[in-house]
């Protein structure tokens, strides 16, 4: 698991609402929650010093950027919220906010993949 796994998992509105909120299994049967969609961007640093994994885990200075904008909201959010259930996460006032940028981020990181 990696950092497009996190994003992936933090801009999956559908699945939010089915696995974190509903408490049903994720498509294929993998519970994905919270914890690991953070710790998957966490163990890359991705969260707390994107702008120095430019050239190991992000190719262009725009992809830290977008993760340091997901990093301004997630982070404080995990401040207030800790150990609380995903459910309050997602039904949060800033989780919109989460979700955007994740999107964002995601949406850069794949723009910026080279072509196969």
């Amino acid at each position: 698991m990696w950092a497009l796994d996190g994003l992936e998992a933090l801009a999956d509105v559908e699945c939010q609402q089915q696995v974190r909120v509903e408490g049903r299994p994720r498509r294929g049967g993998m519970l994905y929650d919270l914890t690991m969609a953070v710790n998957a961007l966490d163990d890359v640093r991705a969260l707390d010093h994107p702008e120095e994994e430019i050239g190991a885990i992000f190719r262009t200075a725009w992809e830290a950027e977008a993760m340091r904008r997901l990093a301004r909201l997630l982070v404080p959010l995990i401040e207030r919220l800790g150990e609380s259930p995903d459910a309050a996460y997602v039904q949060s006032p800033e989780w919109p906010a989460v979700v955007a940028a994740a999107t964002a981020a995601l949406s850069t990181m794949r723009a910026c993949a080279p072509s196969r």
